[in-house]
């Protein structure tokens, strides 16, 4: 399963969610301003390390888990929670970014460290969404560009909808949880200031509003004996 960058509470309205543009480090890394409105880093500039350390530092205080999921977890949200000291902003925004940390932190940290297994598990679980993720967009640039944006966003989605895994030769995005993630990393790697960006975000701002109205649906159901409003009135 992609893992997503932000969800929808059961308390937002559709009109929340297609009012924000920012989306929230909540399953996986970014934070921070509108990715429509500022470009997001695309190295960590690392000359003198001192990112790099205080990650280190902040990873090197987490207690170990004996589950080996619970770590690997603890460290994927500490490196999409991290903030640059120096900046006060999140500091691993794009995959690429989130690669190099990875890879920058397990190299120092060395083969026999605690930190090596759940740090080795982040960087395969990277490596295969960005690997995932160009997949899909060099499928969407496939598309004609279109003058109408809400044409443009609807092609979009069609794809989305369709887009078989090639691996599998399965549906790739079945979920609505699936698809909003894969249009939320894509919609990182495309950056802004785009026609195809304005299209993604579309489809995202569709399929997120979609996703709250099932949880609303289903939230009614489970309040009531089981059966839809919807079925009562008919």
């Amino acid at each position: 399963m992609i893992p997503s960058l932000t969800s929808a509470t059961d308390t937002e309205s559709p009109l929340a969610v297609q009012a924000s543009s920012t989306i929230v480090p909540l399953q996986q890394r970014l934070a921070g301003a509108s990715i429509l409105l500022a470009e997001p880093p695309h190295g960590l500039g690392l000359g003198d390390d001192s990112l790099l350390q205080a990650f280190l530092a902040a990873l090197r205080s987490l207690r170990p888990c004996d589950d080996p999921r619970d770590y690997d977890a603890a460290v994927s949200k500490l490196m999409r929670e991290f903030v640059d000291p120096r900046t006060g902003q999140a500091a691993f925004v794009t995959l690429e970014a989130q690669v190099e940390i990875l890879q920058r932190a397990l190299a120092e940290v060395g083969p026999d460290n605690a930190l090596a297994v759940p740090l080795k598990d982040n960087l395969d679980g990277t490596l295969s969404l960005q690997h995932e993720v160009q997949i899909f967009l060099a499928a969407l640039r496939t598309l004609p560009p279109s003058d109408d944006p809400n044409d443009y966003a609807a092609a979009v989605s069609k794809l989305m909808r369709e887009f078989v895994d090639p691996d599998t030769g399965q549906a790739a995005f079945v979920t609505l949880e699936a698809q909003v993630a894969i249009l939320q990393w894509t919609l990182v790697e495309v950056g802004p200031n785009n026609a195809l960006a304005v299209a993604i975000n579309g489809a995202l701002i569709g399929t997120m509003n979609l996703q709250y109205e099932m949880r609303e649906w289903m939230q009614k159901i489970f309040m009531s004996d089981g059966s839809p409003e919807e079925l009562k009135e008919w």
